[in-house]
């Protein structure tokens, strides 16, 4: 079985998210790949951090690109999950991509508009340089059209994935964006899949369109093994997990039971 479990923002359940402790626990549980968000500082560096400020991760409130990257690394972003994480600091991502292993993907979601498309390519270059193997492998995401398309005129062979949120439209009684609509953005932005937010609408019509187009399926985040199951049974490429070790155990079990 080809599925992919991916770390989502690393082992986050067990872990700060999107910390180096975090990333290498989900090298460590097994993970096929990691997700990771990434945005730029206020001088211009690529770290790797969700939200657009500091007050869920810490005590202190600072907006992430109004700030620099030397005063980001004071904040303590693990003390937040538990004492035996203190001490965690705001990666950058040069220093996660170093810790990527042999055969392992890692996505990049970019938080960030085009302004982090020069040093987001200067990082991937670098990598590429040391190990074309390893530059194969980093995978960047992003709900913004822009930012892909901005990231394949400097690199056309980088992977990139459009990712889509569903959301309820009340005045049509239904939900968008629709496949459809996902598919002729993803042409816009010239990307090689998608990754969508799990909604019962991803079922195997959906994915079997999504595969006619060429294109990659992965689904965040989904932490519960029988809608794992139906995702794996419906086609899609893979998941985000907050727990990828115990979720891979899981769907192994169930699927090996004679009940199904």
């Amino acid at each position: 079985m080809n599925f992919q479990f991916i770390a989502h923002r690393g082992a986050s359940h067990d872990a700060p998210e999107n910390t180096l402790a975090a990333i290498q626990l989900a090298w460590e549980q097994g993970a096929d790949a990691v997700e990771i968000d990434c945005q730029i500082t206020s001088d211009g560096h690529a770290v790797v951090f969700h939200d657009p400020d500091t007050r869920r991760s810490t005590a202190v409130d600072k907006v992430v690109s109004q700030t620099s990257l030397d005063d980001l690394r004071r904040l303590d972003v693990g003390a937040s999950h538990g004492p035996e994480w203190a001490g965690q600091r705001i990666p950058t991502l040069a220093e996660v991509i170093d810790i990527v292993p042999p055969g392992k993907r890692l996505f990049i979601e970019v938080k960030s508009s085009n302004e982090i498309t020069p040093r987001l390519t200067k990082t991937l270059r670098e990598a590429a340089r040391g190990t074309a193997e390893l530059a194969a492998e980093l995978v960047v995401t992003s709900f913004d059209v822009g930012v892909l398309h901005g990231v394949k005129q400097q690199l056309p062979h980088t992977t990139c994935y459009l990712v889509g949120r569903f959301v309820p439209e009340p005045e049509l009684a239904v939900w968008v964006p629709t496949v459809q609509d996902l598919l002729r953005t993803a042409r816009l932005a010239a990307a090689n899949g998608l990754n969508v937010s799990d909604h019962p609408i991803v079922d195997r019509p959906f994915c079997d369109q999504v595969a006619a187009a060429g294109l990659e399926l992965y689904v965040w985040t989904v932490d519960d093994p029988q809608r794992t199951a139906q995702l794996i049974d419906a086609g899609a490429a893979g998941v985000f997990t907050n727990r990828p070790g115990w979720l891979r155990q899981e769907v192994a079990s169930l699927c090996s039971s004679p009940d199904n």
